[in-house]
């Protein structure tokens, strides 16, 4: 179900009623949201610490080297950095959607450490995607009125960087849950992002409703204000709320269930706080990786081992 969508809400899990009326996604989606408010402003803020860096390399970037593409290498390098930092940020997003108990500080940096290495590879590759496409968008911009090529070329570099962010909503959300290579996360966020394309669709128009209308109607000075002060306090756990409280059901569906389906005796120790395994649904994929419980005590593991399981 996603944000936007009146679905219902049918988990069970720590503190939550097993007989209570089930609530609308709408509704609870808020409920969550204000319930969690002190805590979401203060992982916005500790998100906003950690990817200083990288927005004053994104910065640095298009004030000194005023050169196209080179103009793009600061926000490379920036976009390069944020990995962990993502990964930390997503899991405490994953917890408060899930009504699970969390520790702000501990659970961010904790999964920051554990994630590291995987995450730095992945945003690395990333950000040269990233480079890759916005550089040839620009180049067919500026060729626009050369014919009709350039427009359907334009099409298509659209058509990819919306394939790229329906992935993001997921790579960082298995990264911190699920045993993959990275090989098999982008394969299985483009899966993800094919077969949940309506909830995707949704979560993209407000996505981009919060981070561009505003830049559109709001004047320039109080646009400054709104990223120096809302941003930092609020913005970002909201637009992160949105993207895992819709996404981390298809997860569930396509990854999680199937696992404990396969694997029954498991079911009682599973760390979502809900029930899994008793979907009416056939899993729709299953050539999706290694899923197993994961010991979320454990100390750094090597990514796509066999070692990284369910958190």
């Amino acid at each position: 179900m996603a944000f936007g969508l009146f679905g219902s809400d049918n988990r069970n899990g720590p503190g939550v009623e097993k007989d209570r009326p089930e609530k609308k996604r709408f509704f609870l989606f808020f409920e969550l949201f204000f319930r969690k408010f002190s805590k979401m402003v203060y992982s916005s803020l500790l998100y906003f610490l950690f990817l200083l860096p990288s927005a004053v390399l994104t910065v640095l970037g298009f004030l000194f080297v005023r050169v196209p593409p080179l103009d793009l290498i600061g926000m490379t390098l920036g976009l390069a950095l944020i990995g962990p930092a993502t990964c930390g940020f997503t899991y405490l997003m994953r917890q408060m959607s899930l009504e699970q108990p969390v520790f702000i500080w501990h659970d961010f940096w904790t999964n920051l450490k554990k994630n590291a290495k995987q995450a730095l590879m992945f945003s690395s590759l990333d950000a040269v995607v990233i480079f890759l496409v916005v550089s040839s968008l620009r180049y067919s911009m500026a060729q626009f009125n050369e014919g009709v090529m350039q427009y359907i070329m334009v099409v298509c570099y659209c058509a990819v960087a919306l394939v790229l962010l329906m992935m993001h909503f997921y790579i960082y959300l298995m990264m911190i849950t699920l045993d993959l290579k990275i090989s098999q996360l982008i394969k299985n966020a483009l899966i993800l992002a094919i077969a949940g394309i309506k909830t995707n669709v949704i979560t993209v128009f407000w996505v981009l409703t919060l981070a561009v209308i505003p830049a559109l109607v709001i004047a320039p000075d109080f646009l400054f204000l709104i990223v120096l002060i809302i941003v930092p306090l609020i913005y970002a756990s909201f637009i992160g709320f949105i993207i895992v409280f819709n996404s981390f059901p298809q997860v569930k569906r396509l990854l999680i269930d199937p696992y404990y389906a396969a694997n029954p005796e498991a079911r009682k120790n599973n760390p979502f706080g809900f029930e899994t395994g008793d979907e009416e649904d056939e899993p729709v994929f299953t050539d999706l990786g290694v899923l197993e419980p994961k010991d979320n005590s454990s100390s750094v593991s090597g990514s796509g081992n066999g070692t990284k399981t369910i958190s």
